[in-house]
């Protein structure tokens, strides 16, 4: 007859410490998701964990919008041959194909956000003050990518992100503006890539 296996006894002090981990204490599930998805999203939840305990300021209000869910398709016509800017052209050019700019500037409408841009930093680049930025936050941001990024005690900026040979920077595209530099334990969030630009004239 076997013996009933008896339960272990927690030794005092033992485990972590409330309030410390990668959550921060937060309470958490296990949950069953794609291995290769596994690094990315759990550091979206770090992330995420760290905004809602303050540790990063909430994006700016006026300077960010979410596509609507379920929006309408607008067909637009799209030119069937390139024309050259101040040259009129026959409207019969304009019928050959539509085009829908949801489908046109959204990857991903969920993980899709506009952001309103204000200053002049990435003028050199084409991006002016008061341009729309469509943000993709399920892209991997890699070296080169222009980028939406929050700095603790500092809030959001737009950036060329520099991450090559050990050197992490945030890169202005106008020359009066200063590199920003990290290293050590420097924190920086990447909220997303810069996959577009949408501008007005008129």
């Amino acid at each position: 007859m076997s013996e009933t296996p008896k339960p272990r006894q927690r030794k005092p002090g033992a485990g972590r410490k409330a309030g410390t981990g990668q959550f921060g204490g937060e309470p958490t599930v296990i949950v069953r998701l794609p291995e290769a998805d596994r690094d990315s999203l759990l550091e979206l939840a770090r992330l995420r964990s760290e905004r809602r305990r303050g540790l990063f300021p909430p994006l700016p209000a006026d300077q960010v919008y979410r596509p609507m869910p379920d929006a309408p398709r607008v067909a637009i016509p799209l030119a069937g041959v390139s024309v050259r800017a101040g040259l009129p052209s026959p409207a019969a050019d304009f019928e050959s194909e539509q085009l829908d700019l949801n489908d046109y500037l959204l990857r991903d409408a969920p993980s899709t956000i506009m952001y309103r841009v204000k200053g002049l930093s990435m003028i050199g680049c084409g991006i002016d003050e008061g341009d729309l930025l469509v943000i993709d936050r399920k892209l991997e941001a890699g070296h080169n990518d222009i980028v939406l990024a929050e700095i603790p005690g500092e809030g959001a900026t737009v950036k060329r992100l520099y991450h090559k040979g050990g050197r992490v920077a945030l890169l202005p595209e106008n020359p009066d503006f200063e590199p920003m530099e990290f290293c050590g334990e420097q924190e920086l969030l990447l909220v997303g890539v810069v996959t577009g630009c949408i501008k007005k004239f008129r």
